[in-house]
Parts: structure tokens; C-alpha cells; sequence
């Protein structure tokens, strides 16, 4: 069994985090083809869920692993959900520059110094992890691949071959869990560090290059 593991935004999207019109046709035919295919993304669940992403993949990981589902209308699997309630009242100082999810926040990644500190002081464990402008709030030890880990777990496919893609600094424990990592032109320098493919198209086009690689690879199915 082979799984493809995906970033959603400048992945799936282009700049302006449109999905390429392409997407859905390409997940339906890996799917097709015995590969499974898993979201890993920072969006948060509900955002998944209103775009319908949970009926195009075969498990989503959402608000960069915080939050775990397989298929359609089962419960997710969330970590640390008391972690935004408690985070969230020793962050009330920056109440309107933060967005949560269900456990995760993101504000402005130059909030990042003041945000620490005011976690620090209430003495909260956390993580502040870099992405895009942005920078997100986490628990700590929660991060896309422990997200991906619990996906395949849940999904039976602890053995399984994996194929990742990702293009930001939260994408690099991703992409080296993988068995192959691969980016896109427009991927961030780190991520390209430890790619093993470097596709030579940006975004979205980017990833249906990489599908048309996994369904030619042989051993496409169960």
C-alpha cells in the first residue's frame, strides 16, 4: 500500500489559496489506484469540513496535527483539546489578533516574541511554529507528522509506503517522515533541504506532477 500525504495551501492552492481546479480529479484517481490520500494541514477543522475536503481524502489532519478524522461523519480524534481554553485566557491581551481553531491559534508571526512570553509567564507548555506570516500557537509535541502518524494508524497503514508533499517550515517534519519528499518551485528553503524531489512547476500544478509520478510508480496498488 502506498499513501500520499498533502499540504493544502501554495500545495493544493495557488498564491491566492484557490484549490486548483485539477485537485479533485487527481485525488480520485490515486484513490482509485490503492493510493490513499491524507490532508495535512494548519486550516482547522471546521474549514476543512465546510470545503468538503473530508469527502475528497481519505483522512484529514488538521490545525498542523492537532486534530485527526477519517472518512465522513465519525468523530475526530482531537489532542490537547483543553489546550486552546487555557492558552487562550493567558492570551486574552491579544484577543483580536489571534484565530483559533478547536485546540491551535495563528496571529501575526511578529507577535511571535510577546506571545511566548505572555505563555510563558502563565506557565503554559506550547509551541510556536513559523508559517508563511504567520505563526502558530500548539501544544507541544503536536506537529504534521505525529498528525500523519495517528492518520495512518487509524487507516491501518503503519507499513505503508509514503509519498509527502509540502512548502512551508512547518512541512519539513512532514517531508522527512516520508519515504519521498517532494516540493514545488515555490516551496520555502527548508523544505527544499530535505526534498528528494523537486518538481519543476509552482502550486497546484506542481502537485499534479507528482500525482502523475505516484500513479506511473509501480506498485500503485493494495
Amino acid at each position: 500500500m502506498r499513501v500520499l500525504l498533502t499540504d493544502l495551501d501554495r500545495t493544493l492552492t495557488d498564491e491566492t489559496l484557490i484549490l486548483h481546479p485539477g485537485v479533485p480529479t487527481a485525488i480520485a484517481s490515486l484513490r482509485r489506484a490503492g493510493v490513499a490520500a491524507i490532508l495535512v494541514t494548519g486550516r482547522s477543522y471546521d474549514h476543512l469540513l465546510a470545503n468538503g475536503h473530508d469527502a475528497t481524502f481519505d483522512a484529514l489532519v488538521a490545525e498542523n496535527g492537532a486534530i485527526v478524522s477519517v472518512g465522513t461523519g465519525g468523530a475526530p480524534d482531537v489532542l490537547h483539546e483543553r489546550f486552546a481554553g487555557t492558552a487562550r485566557e493567558a492570551l486574552d491581551a491579544f484577543a483580536s489578533e489571534i484565530a483559533w481553531g478547536r485546540v491551535i491559534g495563528s496571529a501575526a508571526r511578529a507577535l511571535t516574541k510577546d506571545i511566548g512570553a505572555a505563555l510563558h509567564a502563565a506557565g503554559i507548555a506550547h509551541a510556536l511554529v513559523p508559517n508563511a506570516d504567520e505563526i502558530m500557537i500548539l501544544p507541544p509535541g503536536v506537529d504534521k507528522a505525529t498528525g500523519a502518524r495517528r492518520a495512518l494508524h487509524l487507516l491501518g497503514a503503519t507499513g505503508a509506503t509514503t509519498w509527502a508533499i509540502g512548502d512551508g517550515e512547518n512541512d519539513v517534519v512532514l517531508l522527512e517522515m516520508a519515504d519521498v519528499a517532494a516540493v514545488a518551485q515555490n516551496a520555502h528553503p527548508a523544505a527544499r533541504a530535505v526534498a528528494d524531489i523537486e518538481l519543476p512547476e509552482r502550486y497546484g500544478e506542481a502537485f499534479l506532477l507528482l500525482v502523475e509520478k505516484m500513479l506511473a510508480a509501480p506498485n500503485a496498488k493494495r
